[in-house]
């Protein structure tokens, strides 16, 4: 039947893209999630531009079809609850412990917020704590600096390299006395769109809105502006793990010598990558291609993509962007057949 594999692994967060098929079946026509999801994402915005402070008297909202009527914050009230006048050291220390037995997931956040949103002093004082659980959720989407591999579910334990995992805890954690398990690790699915803050916020927003229905100050308050357009190019997919890099422009410039290969234009950083961070025991494939692209030389490192014109190598740094696109003309040329013929002669 052949081997199926796991795309893409992130060992840091626990989550995969799950399961694509054979190699050779996603390999040549790889989505744009992997190469997306390790970009460095924009600056995550600060806490005044995303949970604002209540400012009483602002108008929340104005009703268009009844002349001068809008709602507004009130201005602060005395508050009768023993809770909201215990002293402020105190509700900190409560939602210090709120913060610690939060996960970081959507309905954690809704849940802070909901008790924030009981009264101007709570908002004040427990702003902080729910930006933080954003930022905390928002992180746990980037996968820009973690370790990513592809795994075969013809992997044995015994064939994981070494520096795959950082400790003998994290090593007995995912693996089982050399039985295949790494593949049948209960990783948490996600979808693999790209990456970015949007999706984030847009569910966010969806269970504010069910959750405080007609409360118009909280949509107020809780605020986001996407981020800038999509990171500049050229971009570099960097190997942080061994200081190696490749350059987007030497990908263009070999996309470019196959100028009449349509399917040679469809292939990206994320493709590059994906040749080197595969690992199974058994070499199955689906690929006319026969080297060792199971046994991948960057399994278990850490990588992101970040923009050309906004990094600056150092003599630390080794360009590999011959070798690694080496090994891709290899594999797409194997496997559609690519003939010497179909590359346009060069005279000088």
């Amino acid at each position: 039947m052949g081997q199926y594999w796991k795309v893409v692994v992130n060992l840091d967060n626990c989550q995969t893209f799950g399961h694509w098929g054979k190699l050779g079946e996603f390999l040549l026509g790889l989505p744009k999630c992997l190469e997306q999801s390790i970009e460095v994402p924009p600056k995550f915005p600060d806490i005044d531009n995303l949970v604002l402070a209540v400012k009483p008297g602002d108008v929340v909202k104005k009703r268009y079809n009844i002349k001068d009527r809008a709602w507004v914050f009130p201005e602060t009230a005395t508050q009768s609850s023993r809770f909201v006048n215990l002293p402020m050291d105190m509700l900190q220390e409560i939602y210090a412990h709120l913060d610690l037995l939060a996960e970081t997931d959507l309905q954690s956040v809704v849940d802070i917020l909901c008790l924030n949103a009981t009264c101007q002093a709570l908002w004040g004082a427990g702003r902080s704590i729910m930006y933080r659980q954003i930022e905390r959720l928002a992180a746990s989407y980037a996968w820009n600096g973690h370790r990513v591999l592809c795994i075969g579910d013809y992997l044995e334990d015994s064939d994981i390299p070494e520096n795959v995992f950082t400790t003998p805890e994290e090593e007995a954690e995912f693996t089982d006395d050399g039985e295949s398990s790494l593949y049948r690790y209960d990783f948490v699915e996600v979808k693999g769109d790209s990456f970015g803050y949007t999706p984030i916020f847009v569910e966010l927003s969806a269970r504010v809105n069910y959750q405080t229905f007609d409360m118009y100050g909280i949509r107020h308050l809780l605020t986001y502006s996407p981020p800038p357009p999509p990171m500049a190019h050229p971009t570099v997919l960097r190997n942080l793990t061994r200081k190696e890099y490749v350059r987007e422009t030497a990908l263009l410039e070999l996309k470019a010598k196959y100028v009449k290969v349509k399917v040679m234009q469809q292939v990206g950083l994320g493709e590059a990558l994906m040749t080197r961070i595969c690992l199974s025991s058994d070499p199955s494939a689906s690929l006319s291609y026969d080297g060792p692209i199971h046994q991948g030389a960057w399994v278990g490192d850490r990588f992101d993509i970040v923009s050309s014109a906004e990094w600056q190598e150092t003599a630390s740094w080794t360009d590999v962007s011959d070798q690694v696109l080496k090994d891709v003309e290899d594999i797409w040329r194997a496997e559609y057949g690519v003939k010497e013929s179909d590359v346009p002669r060069v005279y000088t």
